[in-house]
């Protein structure tokens, strides 16, 4: 652990020594900027890839239950007999654009 801390002091001795202080000070401000905006760009960018993946399985969601009451619309008319209007009134139509409106929706929430 000393030897650590030796070597950050004379690596800070060293820049101290061949830029002065105030421009030391001001390479480790730029550099702690740098860095900050760097972790910026990562957190959009994770950010940007996680809203794409949720997109993406909202569209599966909703395109599975339009595959669900297909085939329990299907089973109903050959199976049970029912009619178009038995079956329009049983089925509930999923026609939302994104999974928050469909859950708002459903639910009865705003």
């Amino acid at each position: 652990m000393s030897d650590t801390i030796n070597a950050f002091t004379k690596l800070f001795e060293s820049i101290i020594d061949k830029y002065g202080p105030l421009n030391t000070v001001l390479i480790g401000i730029v550099l702690a900027v740098v860095l900050f905006l760097f972790r910026l760009y990562t957190d959009y960018r994770k950010d940007r890839e996680r809203d794409k993946i949720i997109e993406e399985k909202e569209r599966t969601v909703q395109r599975l239950a339009q595959e669900a009451r297909e085939w329990r619309i299907v089973i109903l008319k050959e199976k049970y007999k029912w009619t178009d209007e038995q079956v329009e009134r049983f089925i509930h139509k999923g026609d939302f654009k994104d999974g928050v409106e469909a859950r708002q929706k459903l639910e009865g929430t705003k």
